[in-house]
Parts: structure tokens; C-alpha cells; sequence
């Protein structure tokens, strides 16, 4: 397909449209996991999938389009649906996973004792303590390591995906103390949603491994050939007030 008017595009591969629709479907299969007995862990597989295919056809999509200005723009509003979408992953996965117990309308059931109760078995403000708890049951046996991995390594690796996003949405957030307060009121705020709702625990832990992943995740980002790799991605929208200043001083040495 040809669009001369303005020639937007060049020509239009198949394959992008396939990389759109399995992307599609895998969105339509994460939020509708419960109806179609996915677990959580095949959730999650879902939700890979999807950012996965839909980037891959954003990318080839861009590469089609002439104007080098327009190729970023169609880029940069791709990385903002998927900062949104990932936003909105991120709470039903915190507040409203039904393929991992978790229900809203749970507080609506309980009576003022088992509010109570809630609150004292699901309220931890001593760093690192719920990970000891862990380590202890795994040892006892009562805990197995598959039930540690999706804990632990969930809370670490969750917010991940925002190292990529957010900066690439957002030229602001290629600065490191932008990102780190952005993800800290993120995550605070989720703990108190969480708590309030009873959805899952006040957990100063939760807090520690969500920010120590995505702070983890975004220096890797940025490390020399790795960050040129992401950046060339990404068609410079990482790294994206970097590149705009590099790009400056070689105009400028050049003129």
C-alpha cells in the first residue's frame, strides 16, 4: 500500500499487521485471563507478548515512513500508549488480579475484626523482614521456591519495563532523579491503594524491591554501547535530551 499524499509511507509490509494483531490478541488475553482460566503466570507471559509483537510492529511501521521528523513522532506516541497501558497493567496486577486473589470488593465483605486482623498480618515497616519470613518457610519446607520466585522476583522485576518506557514517553524522565521520584510516588502510592482496598500488603519491602529493579533496570539502560543499542531502538528517544544536546555540539563543530 501506497500513500502518495505526503508520501506518510513507502510501502506497508504483512507482517506488521501480523506483529499488531498477535500483539492484540495477547492484550485481549491479559484482561480477560479469568474468563479464559489463564493463570497468573500465563498473565504475565500475555502481557510480555504484547509489548513484545506491538513494539516489533511499531518499529517496522516506522521504518516505512519517509520523513525522518514524522518516523519519531509516530515512535514517541507509540512509547506513550505504551507507558498508559503498561500504567494500567501495573494496577490490575497490584489491586485487582483475580488470577492472584486479589479482589477490590473484598473490603466490602469483611466486618471490623477481620479488618483488624487484615491489618495487623498485612502491615511490615522493618526493611527486608518479609524476605527473611520467606527464606525461613523455604528452608522449614512449607514455602516452595516457585512461590519465592513470583514474590520476590515479581516485586523486583515489575516496574522494570517503566526504565523504558517513562524516558522514551517523556523527555523528562531520561533524568535519573525524575525517574527514581517518579517511580517512588508510583509505588507509595500503590502500597496505600493496596492497604486501603486490602488488595495485598503495606510492605516496606514491596517498596525497596520495586524501586531497587527499575533503579537496576535503568542504569543497565544507560550503560555506553547498551544505551547506543536501546537508543537506536527506540530512534533516539531514549537517551532523548542527550542526544538532542549531542546533536547540537556536532551541528555546531560542523558549522
Amino acid at each position: 500500500m501506497i500513500i502518495r499524499g505526503g508520501c506518510l509511507f513507502k510501502k506497508t509490509s504483512p507482517f506488521i499487521f501480523i506483529f499488531a494483531l498477535i500483539s492484540f490478541t495477547a492484550l485481549v488475553c491479559f484482561f480477560l485471563a479469568e474468563s479464559i482460566d489463564f493463570n497468573h503466570s500465563e498473565k504475565i507471559v500475555a502481557a510480555f507478548v504484547m509489548f513484545f509483537f506491538g513494539f516489533l510492529s511499531v518499529f517496522f511501521a516506522c521504518q516505512k515512513i519517509v520523513s525522518q521528523a514524522k518516523r519519531k513522532k509516530w515512535m514517541k506516541a507509540a512509547f506513550i500508549a505504551f507507558f498508559v497501558l503498561y500504567f494500567i497493567m501495573f494496577l490490575n496486577f497490584t489491586l485487582m488480579d483475580g488470577t492472584f486473589g486479589r479482589k477490590v470488593s473484598s473490603i466490602f465483605l469483611l466486618d471490623a475484626a477481620q479488618i483488624r486482623e487484615y491489618v495487623k498480618t498485612n502491615t511490615n515497616l522493618t526493611p527486608f523482614a518479609t524476605v527473611k519470613i520467606f527464606a525461613a518457610a523455604y528452608n522449614e519446607g512449607t514455602l516452595s521456591m516457585s512461590t519465592i520466585i513470583e514474590n520476590i522476583l515479581g516485586n523486583l522485576f515489575i516496574l522494570a519495563p517503566f526504565s523504558l518506557f517513562a524516558p522514551c514517553a517523556f523527555k523528562g524522565m531520561n533524568k535519573p532523579v525524575n525517574f527514581f521520584v517518579f517511580c517512588c510516588i508510583l509505588v507509595s502510592a500503590v502500597e496505600l491503594l493496596q492497604f486501603v482496598f486490602m488488595t495485598g500488603s503495606a510492605d516496606i519491602d514491596d517498596f525497596i524491591l520495586n524501586i531497587l529493579g527499575a533503579i537496576v533496570t535503568y542504569w543497565l539502560l544507560n550503560i555506553g554501547t547498551f544505551k547506543r543499542f536501546v537508543s537506536g531502538l527506540t530512534l533516539g528517544l531514549f537517551g532523548g535530551e542527550e542526544n538532542e544536546n549531542s546533536g547540537k555540539r556536532q551541528n555546531k563543530s560542523h558549522a
